[in-house]
């Protein structure tokens, strides 16, 4: 991956009345600014059921929980309409481009779900640079900021030295942890990596630190050391209109990849590399197979493993890549979704997206989103132990993985919304602008 290390001046000017809003991007693998300008060692509470929080009440910056599991009012329209301006050092098709993962389509589902709420939403992108898009300049924001353009990951769009003296400063954070990394992407690194670090010892400085995933927020406070009360964890979530449970479009689905209704049909969708649990699986399934003619599996996605996926014969189905649109009849056509990503990596949409489709899921424990066996079978990282739960997946049969699937619908229905993501985050930027919204309910 290359980088160009030599900033690129974009001088923005937005003239915002009263009560404005600033959104833009900082990236430490992936990490959101959010800018409102005015013209307990405990770990967290993952086990907690929705209705045990429906009596909660007190000062939001100090619950240890995700604000999803809060009931917010939906009422017609926000007490207050923000001007969200969002900042994206991304490709400017950035809502079209699923595959180039979860931070671009978390944006777009929350800021147009924030844009369905009322709220104006204006997105400005980093110029594109190549001989059909040469590179722009915007003027639209009531400062003259410097606006960092890097690549997609392992990048700073707003450096601290611009950020400093800007009041009411969040950072929303997307991907965090601790990994062993190849000779050759830290290469690929060389020159970023000291910017990104310098960045890193101004982390404490921000106020509001939002975390998409339970292992983000806990890292911020273990590891960056992060003042609890300063880290509030929101829950990314999927477009409800996008994904629902619908029979006769999956069963059109089968009949055209050729799968037969009286099969077992597996489905697993994103990046088919090592790092995402593929050789797991692969050694699993293959392993299965051979006990029982009549599971499948059905692939999307790209990567080194499509084509080892392609060496287990006729029972496996490799699809390539999927747009959106397609997802929901792939979705609805499997009986379940398995997903072999063995450590949290934010927050997996692809798991989110099957649950809303009413399906339910093999995984791994993901102290987000797999909080309850109902919703399918949770795995040790050995192919053993993923064997063993496809073996009961097979035991099961298609009517109880369909309940199964119910169970998780509901639960994802009432947590993993995008309305009820831009319920928390429009809280969240309320709570900022006025200490009086920070009071729950």
């Amino acid at each position: 991956m290359a980088f160009n290390n030599k900033p690129k001046k974009l001088h923005l000017i937005f003239h915002f009345n009263a009560f404005a809003t600033l959104l833009f991007i900082l990236v430490f693998t992936v990490p959101l600014l959010f800018i409102i300008l005015h013209t307990s060692t405990s770990s967290l509470c993952t086990s907690c059921v929705s209705d045990n929080l429906k009596a909660w009440s007190g000062d939001l910056r100090d619950a240890q929980f995700a604000w999803n599991r809060l009931p917010f009012l939906r009422i017609r329209s926000p007490p207050v309409v923000l001007k969200i301006a969002v900042f994206f050092t991304e490709m400017a098709n950035w809502h079209r481009s699923w595959r180039h993962g979860v931070p671009c389509l978390q944006q777009y589902n929350l800021h147009l779900a924030l844009a369905r709420r009322g709220h104006r939403v204006h997105v400005f992108t980093s110029p594109l640079v190549n001989r059909d898009h040469p590179g722009t300049r915007v003027q639209h924001f009531p400062i003259p900021l410097e606006f960092i353009s890097m690549k997609v990951k392992r990048r700073v769009a707003l450096p601290h030295r611009l950020a400093r003296n800007l009041k009411n400063l969040a950072v929303s954070w997307h991907v965090i942890g601790l990994e062993p990394m190849s000779p050759a992407f830290n290469d690929s690194l060389y020159g970023v990596v000291p910017k990104v670090l310098d960045e890193i010892r101004f982390f404490h400085k921000y106020n509001y630190h939002a975390a998409i995933s339970d292992s983000c927020g806990e890292m911020l406070w273990d590891v960056y050391q992060i003042p609890r009360r300063r880290v509030h964890v929101i829950l990314n979530g999927v477009d409800e209109h996008d994904f629902q449970n619908d029979l006769s479009l999956g069963l059109e689905f089968r009949a055209k990849i050729g799968v037969p209704i009286s099969g077992s049909l597996l489905g697993v969708a994103g990046r088919l590399v090592k790092d995402k649990g593929h050789p797991l699986l692969y050694e699993a399934f293959s392993k299965l197979i051979t006990k029982h003619p009549h599971v499948y599996m059905i692939v999307t996605g790209n990567g080194l493993w499509e084509n080892r996926y392609k060496e287990l014969g006729h029972q496996v189905q490799v699809l390539g890549s999927m747009s959106p649109s397609k997802l929901k009849a792939f979705y609805n056509a499997m009986d379940i979704f398995v997903n072999p990503t063995l450590r949290p990596q934010g927050l997996d949409l692809m798991l989110i997206e099957a649950m809303m489709s009413g399906k339910a899921v093999v995984a791994s424990s993901f102290p987000s989103i797999v909080v309850n066996n109902e919703f399918g079978f949770m795995f040790s990282p050995k192919a053993e132990s993923l064997l063993e739960e496809l073996e009961e997946v097979v035991r099961e049969g298609p009517k109880r993985l369909a309940q199964r699937g119910k169970t998780a619908q509901e639960y994802a229905a009432s947590m993993f919304t995008a309305s009820k993501m831009a319920l928390a985050y429009e809280r969240l930027f309320l709570c900022i602008k006025n200490d009086t919204f920070c009071v729950y309910p």
